[in-house]
């Protein structure tokens, strides 16, 4: 079907038989290509390994702008950073698109956050 044609070529790209074929590189890289390509196709091929997925369920999409969201945090935001002892407070910043994904990403990774740093 049509709908499921995104991750079968997501799964098509990252074989690195393929990888390597295509690039011409004898030691391929593990990583294939750009990041956000790369984690959606380890999780398109970790879902095809399990009989239980429900591809209907399946959104590649969010996953998608998820990573969209940890890149802009990553590479366009700003942060000033306060040490104070032992402790440090980041205070990250941004316009636009990127402030958008610094609060979508404090959303979703401060529980994460809290729970590995007590």
């Amino acid at each position: 079907m049509i709908k499921y044609s995104i991750p079968i070529i997501v799964t098509l790209f990252a074989n690195p038989v393929f990888a390597q074929h295509v690039h011409g590189m004898p030691n391929h890289p593990v990583e294939a290509g750009q990041s956000a390509f790369a984690a959606i196709s380890e999780i398109v091929q970790i879902l095809s390994k399990d009989p239980k997925t429900d591809w209907e369920k399946v959104n590649i999409q969010a996953l998608r702008d998820h990573l969209r969201d940890m890149e802009l945090v990553t590479t366009e935001a700003s942060v000033d950073i306060r040490v104070d002892g032992n402790s440090a407070e980041f205070t990250v910043f941004g316009a636009g698109d990127v402030a958008q994904a610094v609060q979508r990403m404090t959303l979703a990774h401060a529980p994460m956050l809290q729970a590995s740093s007590g």
